[in-house]
């Protein structure tokens, strides 16, 4: 009985797409909510200090 050789690029022909660590989108979206959190947290913390030192209670 005769084993073909195994092709070691086999997996990505088969896929047909790009692997996942080549993936742009996955880092796009990572990103994205890196800077939606940030700005939330830049937000936040305007507001407070606004509330808290500017504008502290006697």
């Amino acid at each position: 009985m005769l084993i073909p050789p195994i092709d070691p690029n086999l997996d990505e022909r088969l896929s047909g797409g790009r692997p996942l660590h080549d993936d742009t989108r996955f880092a796009a979206g990572k990103i994205t909510m890196f800077q939606y959190t940030a700005l939330g947290v830049f937000c936040f913390s305007t507001a407070f200090w606004k509330l808290q030192v500017q504008n502290p209670r006697p």
